[in-house]
């Protein structure tokens, strides 16, 4: 594909009303047909390219695993490989507005280990006093990677 350098990650936000992978209006809200649409996505994205999911707990259920990508299984090409991470509400909660479940610090952990090898992007929404603060925003950004 041509010029696929021109693109760092896509949000793979196809489902639901904001695209945050909940809520659909299509009986989407489930493992297997977030799946089918992630597979879809990344296999006409180019090899080289990452697509990021809102929350880690979709990585983790579509590829049945919760360990973080490692240095053997980083960079093979292959879809788990090539799933990244997209923060909807940076900066919003606790929880950054669902982005995280009730255990916050160990999916910060995984995304830790697992954004050593593939992107995070992301975007705030109603910034929240505390937590979007210059200095909280850089520790949380540095420990996401």
């Amino acid at each position: 594909m041509n010029n696929y350098d021109v693109i760092a990650l896509m949000d793979g936000g196809f489902i639901g009303a904001w695209g945050e992978w909940h809520s659909s209006d299509f009986g989407l809200d489930n493992t297997e047909s977030r799946r089918n649409v992630l597979f879809k996505l990344l296999s006409v994205l180019p090899r080289q390219r990452v697509a990021a999911l809102r929350c880690n707990k979709y990585k983790r259920s579509i590829y049945e695993s919760d360990e973080p990508l490692s240095l053997d299984s980083a960079f093979s090409g292959s879809y788990r490989a090539r799933t990244g991470a997209h923060n909807d509400c940076l900066g919003a909660s606790a929880k950054n507005w669902g982005t995280y479940g009730n255990d916050i610090e160990s999916e910060k952990d995984y995304l830790s280990q697992d954004n050593r090898f593939v992107g995070q992007e992301g975007e705030t929404c109603n910034p929240d006093p505390v937590y979007s603060k210059c200095d909280s925003m850089i520790k949380d950004l540095e420990r996401m990677r």
